[in-house]
């Protein structure tokens, strides 16, 4: 008996309910406009937009990164207009030490994507890469047609030359 009660807890927990408790966020709800209402006070021959949204009060955000974010992404800019470039996407079916290899995946690119202009490069490895996209959601059509004939395709970062 001695060692059931060392064993048992020495703080009891209440499992009473609090049915006290109120929290009103009612602030914070998007209050849209109603058109039925504004329609009787303003002329009949213009309805306003009923989904027209009406802020019921700011948000504070007292860490926000947004504008740290535009300054980041203004300098980003500004050296790739200096450097005449811009960075984006690219898609590398292959990378190895094959040449063979390479320019068999270069014309079995062709099958995937019959317009596209694959480029094979040499920097210790034989390379060969496909597009020059801006962002990776528009290189994604691209990247499913690829993947049937090559399992290993990626998503590479690059930088392309601005052609005005």
């Amino acid at each position: 008996m001695f060692i059931f009660q060392q064993c048992a807890p020495s703080k009891t927990i209440s499992t009473q309910r609090s049915d006290d408790y109120e929290e009103d966020i009612s602030r914070y709800r998007i209050q849209y406009t109603d058109s039925i209402d504004q329609a009787t006070s303003l002329d009949d021959s213009v309805v306003p937009n009923p989904e027209e949204r009406v802020l019921a009060s700011t948000l504070e955000t007292p860490y926000s990164v947004t504008e740290d974010m535009a300054e980041y992404f203004r300098a980003v800019d500004d050296l790739n207009q200096k450097r005449n470039e811009y960075q984006g996407f690219t898609l590398q079916v292959y990378a190895g030490n094959s040449r063979e290899r390479a320019n068999e995946a270069k014309l079995k690119v062709y099958d995937a994507l019959p317009d596209s202009e694959p480029k094979m490069a040499f920097n210790t490895l034989f390379r060969v890469r496909v597009g020059e996209y801006d962002n990776r959601l528009e290189a994604q059509q691209d990247y499913i047609a690829l993947k049937e004939f090559f399992p290993n395709v990626l998503f590479v970062p690059a930088t392309f030359p601005v052609v005005d």
